[in-house]
């Protein structure tokens, strides 16, 4: 932003292409980190979505051991 000469109006400064260019190289980098944040994020989920299945199937290993008792 610029004050205009009788400093009432502020009107904005005109960067043309290079504020696009930096706005761009922002939008770039913020994509890419939404996309490496959420690739870790979905991994991390993944983990714990084996982990839990793992676990829900040794416990049901385990109860159907209690029911099916050898004579």
């Amino acid at each position: 932003m610029r004050v205009s000469k009788d400093s009432t109006l502020l009107e904005p400064m005109n960067l043309g292409s290079m504020h696009l260019q930096v706005s761009r190289s922002h939008a770039l980098r913020l994509w890419i980190m939404m996309r490496v944040v959420g690739s870790g994020v979905l991994a991390g989920a993944s983990l714990v979505d084996n982990e839990r299945e793992h676990a829900g199937s040794q416990a049901m290993a385990a109860a159907m051991q209690k029911h099916i008792k050898p004579k």
